[in-house]
């Protein structure tokens, strides 16, 4: 049981209620899978993914996984 969320966080106006969702349909055990953009300190690059995209790169996604009380971990690239 697996959820994989590619690109598609930061182009939901509702993303917390998206998560939240989300996890409600996830067992227990399973592993939900976001790669996203993230920019802590937008500029350029981050007005540039808005202009193409519509998306927001900044959003808080850590607090909302800290607070629900599920076992998670963080990668990440740039």
């Amino acid at each position: 049981d697996a959820i994989l969320c590619d690109l598609g966080l930061s182009g939901f106006p509702e993303w917390r209620n998206v998560i939240d969702n989300l996890l409600s349909l996830l067992r227990p055990g399973g592993r939900f899978v976001i790669m996203d953009w993230y920019i802590d300190k937008p500029g350029l690059r981050a007005e540039f993914i808005k202009w193409i995209g519509g998306g927001e790169v900044d959003r808080p996604l850590l607090p909302v996984f800290s607070g629900s009380g599920r076992r998670f971990s963080v990668g990440g690239f740039v």
